[in-house]
């Protein structure tokens, strides 16, 4: 519960201040720094597989975080929307590289520079921050445990596989070693610029190997799903899409209700 470690009966349980900006150690979990219901990607906001809690820091450079993401016993898959850096903002341009979708293994944890353990943070973003005055970058390792501002969290192991894949991301599952994920295209028309932020382009449900990352196969919705709503069952993936309908699809055809 964020930063609370309870018991059954709801007792508190100590945990280790890992930072002076408020990181503590509350045992392996997924969690969000807005809430898990939130679908607004504000640039600083994100989630994270890990056994702390952030305190106040960035984490577009680290491990095991991102926008969305599924968690099975081996690894961490995620949505990276915001790659880029200007200084302390987290940036994305539509219609360039697409959304980064990569995968991590659980025991790849963030770390801060400065901090007991850490080791030498490894460059895997095509641009960790745009060259201005005062920006800590990759380069200036000072900046990190107990300093209010700098780089914030990064990697020292790169991630198993990563792509970039041009689909705005909202839904994710993975069943068994395939991973679904589903979204509009991500596109950008000068002249109708918000089209595919507003469910006017379509969707896809893109399916991409779990093991290495390798696209799969895709199919076309006529809507993209709501934010996170998407699950597999019985050998089919069932999916809430914007205009408030179900689509069922499944190998052998796929169905669709437009029940309210």
């Amino acid at each position: 519960m964020r930063q609370k470690k309870m018991t059954p009966e709801l007792e508190e349980i100590e945990v280790d201040v890992l930072s002076s900006k408020g990181a503590q150690d509350v045992g392996l979990h997924i969690f969000s720094t807005s809430g898990l219901l939130d679908g607004s990607w504000y640039n600083r906001t994100f989630w994270m597989y890990s056994k702390r809690w952030p305190g106040f820091q960035l984490a577009n450079q680290a491990p095991k975080t991102g926008q969305l993401l599924v968690v099975d016993d081996e690894k961490t898959y995620a949505v990276r929307v915001f790659y880029r850096r200007n200084v302390h903002s987290p940036m994305f341009f539509p219609g360039k590289e697409g959304y980064l979708l990569f995968a991590d293994l659980n025991a790849n944890e963030p770390q801060l520079v400065g901090e007991a353990g850490w080791r030498k943070p490894v460059a895997w973003l095509p641009q960790s921050h745009i060259p201005r005055k005062g920006n800590p970058g990759l380069d200036n390792v000072s900046w990190g445990f107990g300093r209010d501002k700098g780089i914030g969290y990064t990697r020292a192991e790169q991630p198993v596989w990563k792509q970039w894949l041009p689909v705005r991301i909202r839904a994710m599952v993975k069943a068994g070693d395939i991973l679904f994920v589903a979204g509009a295209p991500d596109v950008f028309d000068p002249k109708d610029p918000y089209a595919a932020f507003e469910a006017r382009k379509g969707a896809k449900v893109v399916a991409v190997s779990a093991k290495d990352g390798k696209k799969l196969s895709e199919t076309q919705l006529e809507y993209p799903p709501v934010f996170d709503g998407m699950i597999a069952a019985g050998g089919r993936l069932f999916a809430s899409l914007r205009d408030g309908s179900v689509v069922c699809l499944s190998a052998g055809g796929n169905e669709h209700d437009s029940s309210r």
